[in-house]
């Protein structure tokens, strides 16, 4: 059976490197690989950390293994990177936990709101052995999880008011990713779930589509959401 590999991230939201074994370099072989990343741009820090990442896996090996890595979408959303190392077709990906959710169910855990202290002890979870138990769930998938990375912290973002209490959220239509925990989360705050890609958050935002987005913060500064919205709640 061909086995693919991803890295979930996690962010306060989860993120993972998933990549694929069938393809392994033989001697004398120079092994390239496409990397399916989150659709981010170039100023992304987790596009700038898998480059890093790429970069010493190149030197570590001499250049037997050359990490190709794309990155604004050009290998199709995380949905479509993910199914794709799943086959085979590309051989590593960066995946949020929200969407390899869809095939393991132990990944839901951190679509929960609130479930860590704070942030050192979700860096704890990661690095345990319960991180390694969740991710060994998606062996069955045809997928091996490589480990566990961090992007970051989600806050809120609007163009209509200041967030400080739940009253504040009624109405308001936020932007989220395509998982159903993230979204009826929203809607439980009294404001609106509404999924839509990546690429498509600023335009969005322009033409009051929505009114913000949940997202992490290099996310608001990656996508310039700081020229569109005018308050951020933490």
């Amino acid at each position: 059976m061909k086995r693919t590999v991803l890295l979930i991230l996690a962010a306060i939201v989860g993120f993972g490197v998933l990549f694929s074994e069938n393809n392994a370099a033989t001697a004398g072989e120079v092994w390239t690989t496409g990397l399916g990343a989150v659709p981010v741009n170039g100023k992304h820090p987790v596009y700038q950390s898998v480059v890093f990442l790429g970069e010493e896996i190149s030197a570590a090996t001499g250049g037997k293994y050359d990490i190709k890595i794309y990155h604004s979408s050009q290998l199709g959303g995380e949905r479509e990177i993910l199914e794709g190392v799943q086959l085979g077709t590309y051989k590593f990906g960066v995946i949020t936990s929200s969407y390899v959710s869809a095939y393991s169910d132990a990944m839901k855990i951190f679509e929960l709101p609130y479930l860590f202290k704070d942030y050192d002890h979700f860096i704890r979870v990661l690095r345990s052995d319960v991180a390694k138990e969740i991710l060994a769930t998606l062996d069955e998938h045809n997928l091996v999880g490589l480990g566990f990375a961090v992007s970051g912290v989600y806050g809120v973002s609007n163009g209509k008011r200041p967030v400080v209490k739940l009253e504040d959220m009624n109405g308001l239509k936020i932007r989220a990713m395509d998982a159903p925990i993230q979204l009826e989360c929203l809607n439980l705050l009294g404001g609106l779930g509404i999924p839509m890609a990546f690429g498509e958050i600023y335009t969005g935002l322009q033409q009051s589509t929505i009114d913000g987005v949940l997202a992490i913060n290099s996310g608001f500064y990656a996508l310039r959401i700081y020229e569109v919205n005018k308050y951020l709640t933490l």
